[in-house]
């Protein structure tokens, strides 16, 4: 375990990555279905 402050931050920096991730699939998703359906 090291400082909360650091754990924090790693938090944040993962919760920021999965958040890009999520928005670049929904945007992937909404141009790509439309196109196959």
């Amino acid at each position: 375990m090291r400082t909360p402050d650091s754990s924090e931050a790693s938090m944040a920096r993962i919760n920021g990555i999965l958040i890009r991730g999520a928005i670049v699939v929904a945007i992937a998703a909404a141009t790509v279905l439309p196109l196959i359906r």
